[in-house]
C-alpha cells in the first residue's frame, strides 16, 4: 500500500493529469494527494480506477508530510552550566 504522491511520482504523473483521467476537481486531487483532504468512498474509487489500481492499493490517511510540519526546540527551564 502506497501512498498517492509516490505513485504519482513512481509514475511520472501530475495533480493535473490525475485529476482529468479521474474527473475530479484539480485542487481536490491536490488536497488528497499531499494529505491535506481525506478522500470520499466515491472519489477514492474514480481515483484508484484512474490509476488503474484498487482502492485497497492506496493509502488513504489524512497525513502530514514532515517538511510542512513545524518543529519548535524547546530549551531548559534552567541556565545549565
Amino acid at each position: 500500500m502506497r501512498t498517492l504522491d509516490y505513485i504519482l511520482e513512481k509514475r511520472a504523473m501530475t495533480v493535473g493529469q490525475l485529476a482529468e483521467l479521474s474527473a475530479l476537481d484539480q485542487g481536490r486531487v491536490e488536497a488528497i494527494t499531499v494529505g491535506r483532504w481525506t478522500a470520499s468512498p466515491r472519489e477514492r474509487q474514480q481515483i484508484a480506477a484512474a490509476l488503474d489500481l484498487r482502492s485497497d492499493d492506496i493509502f488513504w490517511g489524512h497525513y502530514m508530510e514532515p517538511r510542512v510540519q513545524e518543529y519548535r526546540r524547546v530549551g531548559f527551564e534552567r541556565d545549565f552550566q
